[in-house]
């Protein structure tokens, strides 16, 4: 719970919020000059993180770390094991599953199968405390899964984890149930610097198989320096990896 509350602290949004806050209290203590630096780094800072220049720099490079593969070309493995994230469940007004913003990591788990590259698909994600669901995600992933023609009987669910943590500890236990020794990790690439590591931290031999791309190759235009709500939303999913591997690494969860 302080770890979560630390990271929300430091998010991008939040520490804009904290600045404008403390210059306004500078200013009630009559301290105009320093109002004013704070409030300019307040402003700097939102600015720099709502910027499509930021994002192509650092988020790209975070997910060039683990090129894309075609599915046809990847390795083969005992299991394509999916993260959950995929999937906004089925929950009035909805009638159905819907996909969610990082659906591509379960098609990419279908396209890995229909390609020969493992015999099962192991999908990992329970019920989040904040969903309005009572089903956990991956069941809802599975019957995807279904639709987009993998056998029910090549499913193996894992609904107990609400981390990547508990992503990485609750599917080892499924796997060596089943005596599946090799993995190829299926998640958003921005995600999969700290998801590899902490399958590894718990002796799984994962092999990464990136998807979700944010950053895609094109040439520069004037509006990359023009700041908009999704480029923030992008710093904003990379502090969070990046407070979350240090998190994980100090608790000596990450490999």
């Amino acid at each position: 719970m302080i770890a979560r509350t630390l990271e929300l602290a430091l998010l991008p949004l939040s520490l804009f919020l904290e600045l404008s806050l403390a210059s306004a209290a500078l200013r009630l203590a009559r301290r105009p000059r320093a109002a004013r630096a704070v409030a300019g780094a307040a402003f700097a800072l939102l600015v720099a993180a709502s910027s499509p220049l930021v994002v192509r720099l650092f988020v790209g490079r975070m997910e060039r770390a683990f090129p894309a593969i075609p599915a046809g070309d990847s390795p083969r493995a005992d299991a394509i094991l999916v993260l959950g994230g995929a999937v906004a469940g089925r929950v009035p007004p909805r009638t159905d599953i819907e996909l969610a913003d990082a659906s591509d990591r379960l098609l990419h788990a279908a396209r890995l199968f229909r390609a020969g590259r493992a015999p099962i698909v192991v999908v990992s994600g329970g019920r989040l405390p904040s969903s309005a669901s009572s089903v956990p995600e991956a069941a809802e992933m599975s019957e995807l899964l279904q639709e987009w023609g993998v056998p029910a009987e090549a499913i193996v669910r894992e609904e107990r984890s609400t981390t990547t943590r508990e992503n990485a500890v609750e599917s080892a236990r499924v796997l060596r149930a089943r005596g599946v020794g090799s993995v190829l990790l299926v998640t958003s690439a921005r995600h999969m610097k700290r998801a590899l590591a902490a399958f590894r931290a718990v002796g799984l031999d994962a092999t990464p198989s990136a998807t979700d791309f944010t950053v895609v190759d094109k040439a520069w235009t004037p509006g990359d320096l023009v700041p908009d709500a999704d480029a923030l939303r992008a710093t904003t999913e990379l502090v969070h990896e990046a407070l979350g591997l240090l998190y994980y690494r100090a608790r000596g969860w990450a490999a």
